[in-house]
């Protein structure tokens, strides 16, 4: 059994003013057994005589009442009328969704409405917002790792772009390969960063072969940082910036590794180490160790 409220304006109604006992009856009847979704009343004559406790003809006159013309109505929809019959039998109340959908709520319960609604559709825009900021976020983070492969080099580990077509040997970018398998350094592209350094490390080259070091120089210098006790536990072979600082430091390098391999000191070899001054921009750690090993740093040979 559902449930109806009653308009109390029925109480000012011209209905309730100038009707009589028995059309009130049959009003209120109508109004609590109508459909609560369309306000159709499925009742014949008899039956609402039955349940109102009329007689048929009084029902009758009285259901014709309510379907005509009321000009004293405040309702001015339909005419005034407040019933009509349709085809296959029953009535329907025509106001009835009209004052079934009209807001009695308080003035307090309205304005908590106004709020809640408020706060739904502010939590929508809430929600739309970070959906946007997520799809943007995953497109930049998709993006991101087209540009950067997987997988990427363990920290430490230089990366270097390769061209396309494989460099000769003896060019800049033939020796920075070389210099990157001789070290164990991989051969990975990762991002701008990494691109730069590679990008130093073959234009560092290019300038000493354009200084007048040659390649054998180079790869010399490389060859006797590894071999070297200092420089390889420094590691600086794998930092083209020590050990390709310039032309001059790689001669001496280079001449170091020949007096090494030829084992006996080479003219060439004086100043194979880096002055004071060098030692100390690397660190204080580096020049403790450099006087721990080769002696003062005052004395070191240039």
């Amino acid at each position: 059994m559902t449930y109806f409220p009653i308009d109390r304006d029925i109480l000012t109604s011209s209905l309730w003013a100038m009707g009589t006992g028995e059309q009130v009856k049959v009003w209120l009847y109508l109004l609590l057994s109508a459909d609560p979704r369309t306000g159709l009343v499925r009742d014949t004559d008899p039956a609402i005589a039955l349940r109102c406790g009329l007689s048929v003809e009084a029902t009758t006159q009285t259901l014709d009442w309510l379907a005509s013309r009321d000009s004293s109505s405040r309702t001015r929809a339909f005419g005034g009328r407040r019933i009509k019959r349709v085809p296959g039998g029953g009535l329907l109340v025509l106001n009835y969704l009209s004052y079934q959908k009209k807001d009695y709520s308080t003035p307090r319960v309205q304005r908590f409405r106004e709020r809640r609604a408020a706060g739904a559709e502010t939590m929508k825009r809430v929600s739309e917002t970070l959906e946007t900021k997520n799809k943007n976020k995953n497109k930049n983070k998709n993006k991101r790792q087209q540009q950067h492969p997987p997988n990427p080099p363990s920290r430490g580990e230089l990366c270097v772009e390769l061209s396309d077509s494989t460099p000769g040997t003896d060019t800049p970018q033939g020796l920075v390969n070389w210099w990157a398998e001789r070290t164990n350094t991989k051969l990975r592209s990762r991002g701008a960063k990494d691109s730069a350094v590679a990008r130093a490390a073959i234009a560092r080259a290019a300038r000493l072969l354009k200084a007048g070091a040659t390649p054998e120089d180079l790869r010399g210098a490389v060859e006797f940082a590894l071999a070297d006790d200092f420089y390889s536990a420094k590691g600086y072979a794998k930092q083209t910036a020590v050990v390709w600082k310039s032309a001059e430091r790689v001669e001496q390098l280079a001449a170091k590794w020949e007096a090494m391999q030829g084992g006996e000191e080479s003219e060439r070899a004086s100043g194979a180490y880096p002055t004071a001054e060098e030692l100390r921009a690397m660190s204080a750690e580096a020049a403790a160790q450099f006087e721990a090993e080769h002696g003062p740093v005052a004395a070191a040979r240039r």
